[in-house]
């Protein structure tokens, strides 16, 4: 049971898939733009909130870093120079900022 060759000549009449495909994608496209067009916008929205709180949430977490290191550089110096105790009540109101 070989298979049936078949020729150029019918080939060549048949319409390209390429083109074919390509050509209803397009219809598709303009039938449907609006919807396109919406959901693309919408997705491109998301990827700004998304960036927007990812950019506001690492300010934050630095700022804080920043503050904490400043409040451990203040005890540690105080802690030297005054004990444990005066540091402590130097510093009492930093690290409540902080986590505030």
């Amino acid at each position: 049971m070989a298979k049936k060759k078949v020729s150029r000549k019918v080939l060549l009449k048949e319409p390209d898939e390429f083109l074919t495909l390509s050509r209803r994608m397009l219809l598709f496209v303009i039938e449907n733009k609006t919807h396109i067009a919406l959901s693309v916008a919408t997705v491109f929205g998301l990827i700004i909130i998304a960036s927007g709180i990812r950019y506001f949430s690492n300010r934050d977490e630095n700022m804080g870093f920043m503050l904490m290191s400043q409040a451990m550089e203040k005890y540690e110096k105080t802690v030297k120079d005054s004990g444990q105790d005066k540091a402590y009540a130097a510093v009492q109101e930093d690290f409540k900022k902080i986590l505030d």
